[in-house]
């Protein structure tokens, strides 16, 4: 089993990404996508060739205005952090290195991977915050 954590900015896609990887569902069907109360998860199981089998937990965080930081429990286990995040949001920087901080402190060595969101959306009069 590969515990996997959607963690980043509010409203950064995560839930988005979450209906897209476990329940086969793009977003263009269903834009209309309620975030969660708190944590939500789904289990969905994949075969690698003949006899390689993967069960993997994705686990979906809401980082809404009154949530600052999920409980800490949740980084329990927790394999891999995928840290999402709008590079047109001028608050994304400061709340990947809050997160950052966050992880260090109380995730044990998980693999982090930052990943940009928005990119179908157009934006041309504003400016990417977040250089990567």
């Amino acid at each position: 089993m590969v515990k996997v954590l959607l963690d980043g900015e509010h409203k950064s896609g995560k839930t988005s990404f979450h209906e897209c990887a476990m329940k086969d569902s793009p977003v263009s069907l269903n834009p209309f996508i309620l975030p969660p109360i708190g944590i939500d998860f789904a289990v969905k199981q994949f075969n690698i060739g003949q006899e390689t089998k993967l069960k993997l937990e994705l686990w979906d965080s809401y980082s809404g205005e009154r949530v600052l930081h999920i409980p800490f429990t949740f980084y329990r286990a927790t394999s891999t952090i995928l840290l999402l995040g709008n590079p047109y949001s001028s608050n994304v920087k400061h709340v990947f290195d809050y997160k950052k901080e966050e992880f260090r402190t109380h995730a044990i060595n998980p693999e982090v991977i930052l990943l940009t969101t928005k990119s179908d959306l157009e934006n041309s009069s504003a400016e990417r915050s977040l250089c990567i």
